[in-house]
């Protein structure tokens, strides 16, 4: 329970601060919005496929130690299972585009070319997620890039939070099913 209230006053600690630096008007999402979380989703697919098979031809890793460590976790219990579960997939995409694409982006970088926040958007993203080698690192970073494109594309914070949230929810489950085969 602790877990889940740390969560909650975290997301709303970051909405208040995104809130703080921009006031988004449209908060729906259309069909381009849609279309555009399928094409990003699609190209980060892709890019993660080539780099996770240099990882395993470099650094003879199949999986990055961000997901080990989250495999590891997901196999102490039943319960911890089942909270990080929802909470990968529907609290942590909040939460992080709130900090790292809406409070960064709009806070630091409010009148900067796409390419400078997105690269400091996506270089911040992957410094928290465990990366044992410089590849690793690239699959955390392209996809915080990938964020932050479809965050300044569209201008609204609910693309990027759909698109972490397909991202997250597809890796769950194939870490799910992973646990459930192996």
């Amino acid at each position: 329970m602790i877990y889940l209230v740390f969560f909650g006053f975290a997301i709303w600690g970051a909405l208040i601060a995104y809130k703080s630096v921009y006031k988004q008007t449209n908060h729906g999402l259309n069909l381009k919005d849609w279309l555009l979380i399928a094409k990003a989703y699609v190209l980060f697919f892709v890019i993660e496929i080539v780099l996770s098979f240099l990882n395993q031809l470099v650094y003879a890793q199949k999986t990055t130690e961000n997901n080990k460590n989250i495999m590891a976790i997901l196999h102490a219990n039943p319960v911890i299972l089942i909270l990080m579960c929802f909470t990968m997939t529907f609290f942590s995409p909040i939460l992080e585009e709130l900090v790292f694409r809406g409070y960064l982006i709009k806070g630091f970088f409010p009148n900067f070319k796409p390419l400078i926040p997105m690269l400091i958007s996506g270089f911040l993203f992957s410094l928290c997620h465990d990366n044992s080698n410089p590849i690793s690192f690239l699959i955390y970073m392209s996809l915080g890039m990938i964020l932050s494109y479809v965050y300044l594309k569209q201008d609204k914070i609910e693309v990027s939070i759909g698109l972490h949230f397909l991202n997250n929810l597809i890796a769950t489950t194939l870490m799910l099913i992973e646990m459930l085969i192996g």
